[in-house]
This record gives structure tokens, C-alpha cells and sequence, in this order.
């Protein structure tokens, strides 16, 4: 047996709605004169994901293109690695924020978590390139053989 859709058991919420409820009963007989009845409920819920991804996803989107900018900064100016790290705080402190909200389990990762950690590892390999760009600007040694014969 199923509810119909317009039958109202609760009232709403923010994270979940309440998809359906189904209804199953059943007879079972034991002996001859026990007769066991069950009554079986099943509740379909789904997460509402528009706050996280509003509030979880998109500055984390927002600041993983940010530390592309980081690449037009002049090297002269000096604020470039200043820049990566400080992006790379600001992941590291939104990835904390996630996590009080998650459960807790040890199988398996949430994907949210997942995406946060590549993010942060993104980052750091951007901070690291801006490391080698500015070695390589403000180096007054000849480049080696290798890499002068790469860049022609």
C-alpha cells in the first residue's frame, strides 16, 4: 500500500524532504492457534543539496580558479607566493568547515571531502609552480643545458 503524495505526515525541513512512505502488512502463521501480524513502513528521503552546494561547493569552486590569478600577478611585486598560501588557507579552513558538518565514518570518503583535498592538492601544485617561475625570474646563473634546450 502506498500513501498518496498529497497525504501530509510531517512537516518540512531544510536538508531532507520526504519522498514517499510505503506500507506493507503481513500474515504469518506460527501454529494453529498463533497468528503473527507485521506491519512493515518504509520511508524514502532525500537530501536537499542546494545549501551545500551553494555555500560548500561554489567557493570552493571560486577559489580554485582564484589561484589562476595568481599567475598574472608580476613577479616584481613580490605577492604572488603570498597569494597561493593565502588561497591555500582559505581552502584548508572550508575543508574544516565541511567536515563538522559531515558524519563521521572510516569506510568510505564523502565526496565533498574528496573534492576539497584535490582542490587543495591543485593549489599546492600551483603554489609550487609559482616557486619555480620565481626561481627561474630572478635567477642570474645561466639555465641549464636541458631546460634551455626545451624552451628553444
Amino acid at each position: 500500500m502506498c500513501l498518496p503524495s498529497d497525504f501530509k505526515l510531517s512537516t518540512s525541513n531544510g536538508y531532507w524532504t520526504l519522498r514517499s512512505i510505503e506500507i506493507k502488512t503481513g500474515e504469518y502463521k506460527h501454529s494453529r492457534e498463533r497468528v503473527f501480524r507485521e506491519v512493515d513502513l518504509s520511508f524514502f528521503i532525500g537530501r536537499r543539496p542546494t545549501y551545500f552546494v551553494v555555500f560548500s561547493i561554489v567557493p570552493c569552486m571560486i577559489i580554485g580558479m582564484l589561484i589562476l590569478v595568481s599567475f598574472f600577478i608580476p613577479a616584481e611585486s613580490g605577492e604572488r607566493i603570498g597569494l597561493c598560501a593565502t588561497i591555500l588557507l582559505a581552502v584548508s579552513v572550508y575543508l574544516l568547515v565541511v567536515t563538522e558538518q559531515l558524519p563521521e565514518q572510516s569506510e568510505t570518503l564523502p565526496l565533498i571531502g574528496v573534492y576539497y583535498i584535490v582542490i587543495m592538492f591543485e593549489i599546492g601544485l600551483a603554489l609550487a609552480a609559482t616557486v619555480l617561475v620565481l626561481m627561474a625570474h630572478h635567477a642570474t646563473s645561466e639555465p641549464p643545458r636541458l631546460l634551455a634546450s626545451i624552451t628553444g
